[in-house]
């Protein structure tokens, strides 16, 4: 099983005067790679992709090490992570959740900055339609047992959230 992962980020806004007619002002977000199959730096060898569903005010851990299983079946074992992307397909305006490190054995948190997340008590607020996405090519590592979970709570109106998740990493 060999895994490619291409990013394809392209973000543009474009600011026009009204007066006079004329040029207009760019902001441009934009990153292409392509990580081959691998463990080394700018590759990766496991993705785990699902659609999940919390209820309201519920809350659930990702598992990185032995829990989760591939789009094939395989269970995964992270030892590095270098993309994780949540994506919230609710449309209601109020509908959230939120994602960070597990407070006891919480992957993420850095205080290098290498990592999505500063510590152990951060979180990133995901709206209805909104999505977080952080790449970090080198990778943070995952602990098994001590920094291996990722928390995610549903904190908006009493509707369940039904967010799309993405992680990509390396076996070693």
């Amino acid at each position: 099983m060999a895994l490619k992962t291409f990013i394809n980020i392209d973000i543009k806004g474009v600011q026009s005067p009204t007066a006079p007619a004329g040029g207009g002002v760019e902001g441009l977000l934009k990153k292409i790679q392509i990580l081959t199959d691998g463990t080394g730096n700018t590759q990766a060898d496991l993705m785990y992709s699902a659609q999940r569903t919390l209820a309201a005010s519920a809350n659930e851990l990702l598992d990185l090490a032995g829990v989760l299983t591939d789009p094939l079946g395989n269970t995964l074992t992270f030892v590095e992570v270098i993309l994780v992307g949540f994506q919230m397909t609710n449309t209601t305006a109020g509908d959230a959740i939120i994602v960070g490190p597990d407070s006891s054995a919480g992957w993420g948190d850095s205080a290098t900055g290498l990592g999505p997340w500063a510590d152990a008590s951060d979180r990133s607020g995901i709206a209805a339609e909104g999505f977080f996405l952080w790449y970090n090519p080198r990778g943070l590592a995952v602990g098994a047992g001590t920094s291996d979970e990722i928390y995610v709570e549903e904190v908006g109106t009493a509707n369940s959230a039904v967010y799309n998740v993405l992680v990509i990493g390396r076996s070693a």
